[in-house]
């Protein structure tokens, strides 16, 4: 019983050591490595000062058991837990490298190699300790979680390069990967074959499957290369519950008492993006948060659905459309856009005009603000959709809730307080709902919510803040504070993001870069001071006034 207690509190991904005396894990919402002994005790924290765990290190055991392969960011350590020291062993550029099984002479290890922008990609590469890495798989779509046979010569993984997620298999030196399971599933069940491992002789793989339409655990001999059994009765719930990559999860309308404590947002297999939140009565609940073109949104005629959330003025912008960054050059040659004059776009935003608090302010203009916020988002090294994601999330979750509480009694009611995003607990308050605010360009965009999202900072982030603006007067620092941690908008500028690259300026509303990337966890706080220049406080509050 003290080992389960122990286990209760693990985040995921268990890897039992080699002689089997421990098992290390991600841990506290997996920014943190920990092991524990089998035989029950209190975890002890396995992974380095000096490396930050974000969004879980993925630990995986050497052979001998004497190393860790780890990821923190982008990158992949080893770290011997004999004498502590760290190694750099793989980063590829622009893209996330997962660690998950070792060579049995443990001299490479085999990582799925994810693409940042396109999610539908991934490939395996082998990394050797000595040497350069290796492409292993060359295949369209998700290759993933590769685990290699006990003699070292094979590797199976999992791909949706045939449609659904199924285990192939391929030699460890190359060659062609064939595709070992065949289910296609059916109306409501995407047909999922999974995380394939290797029984100890090297004749068979067991996967995690949605056959017959309940998650179980399935075995296929190799030599007959058919599926012979089922090896565990199914767990008692629905495959209408997606799969992340930490297993299959339970999505709202179900509550949990508890913060699951995993990574969130999560992607599912086939692409829904999931994000945990937090209801009014202290309770958790994954939501399908996809930021997706849907529905009509138009607040006229009561039509509440997504809108056109993931479109780019490809007509005025055809460089951002393309790329999720503005050309300068576009912006200086822009002399209207949807049809509308620059001038009168800008004259119909700023205060009083199509709006009391209007869409910048009074000494601004469309093309100064975009081309600002466009510098910016650039020294971040991030691009518009990036920001976008994450307020298109919260917005999906809270219209999701919306549409649950039109359907049930008034004491079933859900509530939002907050989400879960990279570990942190966000609030958020959302208010309005009477009438609309028409656009400022000439589109179908709407408004009618007040959003305010804030989260705490932490000691770390106020220790920093601290040293490098201390000497600001006391209001001037909270003030500070304040505007880096909270954001307060509307929902129309949610859409403007993706469509124009368009925040809003220095109004009661607008929605500001560093504030979105500081809050949502996408760039640290030392990573904005550096790109506001090393002045956050005269960047927050200088308006926008320079015309391209």
């Amino acid at each position: 019983m003290h080992l389960m207690d122990c286990i209760i509190r693990i985040d995921q991904h268990v890897r039992w050591s080699p002689a089997g005396d421990y098992i290390a894990f991600d841990g506290d919402f997996g920014t943190m490595m920990q092991m524990i002994p089998i035989s029950g005790g209190t975890p002890i924290r396995i992974d380095p000062d000096s490396i930050p765990i974000f969004m879980s290190g993925m630990p995986c055991w050497s052979p001998d058991g004497s190393k860790i392969a780890f990821k923190s960011m982008f990158t992949i350590y080893i770290m011997d837990l004999e004498t502590g020291s760290l190694s750099q062993l793989y980063r590829p550029k622009g893209k996330n490298a997962v660690p998950f099984d070792w060579s049995p002479d443990g001299n490479k290890i085999l990582v799925d190699v994810r693409d940042t922008v396109d999610r539908t990609q991934s490939d395996i590469w082998e990394v050797p300790l000595n040497g350069l890495p290796r492409q292993i798989t060359f295949l369209p779509g998700r290759q993933v979680k590769p685990s290699i046979s006990p003699d070292g010569s094979k590797i199976v993984f999992t791909s949706d390069h045939g449609g659904n997620a199924d285990q192939w298999i391929m030699p460890a030196a190359g060659g062609d990967p064939v595709q070992l399971t065949f289910y296609d599933g059916n109306e409501d069940n995407p047909g999922l074959d999974v995380e394939g491992s290797w029984s100890p002789d090297g004749k068979s793989i067991a996967f995690s499957s949605t056959r017959n339409d309940i998650w179980a655990i399935w075995k296929m001999d190799l030599d007959q290369e058919t599926i012979r059994d089922k090896l565990i009765e199914p767990v008692n719930y629905s495959v209408l519950y997606p799969t992340i990559d930490t297993g299959t999860i339970p999505v709202f309308p179900f509550i949990l008492n508890n913060n699951p404590m995993q990574p969130s947002p999560a992607v599912s297999w086939d692409g829904r993006e999931f994000v945990i939140a937090k209801t009014g009565d202290d309770r958790y609940a994954w939501f399908d948060a996809t930021a997706e073109n849907g529905d009509t949104l138009n607040y006229k005629k009561r039509m509440l659905g997504k809108g056109n959330q993931v479109i780019a003025d490809k007509a005025d912008f055809p460089a951002f459309a393309s790329m999720g960054i503005h050309s300068e050059e576009e912006i200086r040659n822009t002399r209207s856009i949807t049809g509308r004059s620059v001038s009168r776009i800008t004259v119909d935003g700023r205060p009083g005009g199509s709006s009391g608090a209007g869409f910048m302010a009074a000494d601004e203009t469309i093309l100064s603000v975009i081309m600002s916020d466009n510098r910016m988002v650039q020294k971040l090294g991030l691009k518009h959709p990036d920001l976008a994601r994450p307020l298109l999330h919260l917005w999906n979750i809270s219209n999701t809730r919306e549409k649950y509480n039109e359907y049930v009694p008034a004491e079933e009611r859900v509530y939002l307080k907050g989400l879960v995003f990279g570990g942190k607990e966000i609030r958020v308050k959302i208010s309005g709902g009477r009438g609309w605010q028409e656009s400022i360009f000439n589109d179908e965009i709407l408004g009618s919510y007040q959003l305010e999202v804030w989260r705490d900072l932490d000691p770390g982030e106020e220790e920093f803040l601290e040293e490098q603006y201390g000497s600001l007067p006391e209001k001037e620092f909270e003030a500070l504070k304040k505007m880096i941690s909270t954001l307060h908008t509307g929902e129309m500028v949610l859409y403007y993001i993706n469509r124009y690259g368009f925040y809003e300026g220095h109004t009661d509303f607008r929605a500001e870069p560093l504030a979105i990337a500081f809050i949502f966890g996408i760039r640290s706080l030392e990573e904005i001071h550096q790109a506001s220049g090393g002045d956050l406080y005269g960047y927050l509050t200088k308006h926008f006034t320079q015309n391209p």
